[in-house]
């Protein structure tokens, strides 16, 4: 589903409608849980291994492994759910997703698939008035006031 367009809380939402049930029983599905199953290699029979490590026994500090330990894939180390090609599918769009700094939506078909030409900010949709119905797309927030200051100061004014 993610890798069709939905939104972590759109298929959070359906599994709800649909009665799926949490690993722990639960009802209620988030879309926390939804995203740490997309990253979780363990679906896909692959094992990271040393992903953390205790800092201090006596503390039991535990600290993410950022390269100051060798950390190791285990490929096929258990049967997979999911295959790793549609895993690295997925890992791939997160990332995009996180270099473009937005998560998707998923309420329009293009969130987050147009960009400005000028900034590089992601397009967004934003009713500018009630009456008559107008709509504009928009970048950065700067972009989006002076596209308004624009769009009001132009000869086919919109007030």
């Amino acid at each position: 589903m993610y890798l069709n367009g939905s939104a972590v809380t759109h298929i959070a939402a359906h599994l709800m409608e649909r009665g799926v049930p949490t690993q722990a029983g639960k009802k209620k599905w988030t879309s926390t849980t939804i995203f740490s199953i997309l990253q979780n290699e363990k679906y896909s029979g692959q094992a990271h291994l040393q992903k953390g490590f205790t800092v201090s026994f006596l503390t039991k500090e535990r600290k993410k492994n950022e390269g100051e330990l060798p950390s190791y894939w285990v490929d096929n180390s258990h049967p997979a759910i999911v295959p790793v090609e549609v895993y690295d599918l997925v890992q791939a769009e997160i990332a995009r997703h996180k270099a473009i700094g937005t998560a998707r939506s998923g309420v329009h078909p293009f969130s987050s698939m147009v960009f400005c030409g000028e900034c590089g900010g992601v397009f967004g949709r934003t009713r500018l008035l009630e009456k008559p119905k107008i709509s504009i797309a928009s970048g950065k927030t700067a972009n989006f006031k002076a596209t308004v200051s624009r769009l009001k100061n132009s000869p086919k004014s919109i007030n």
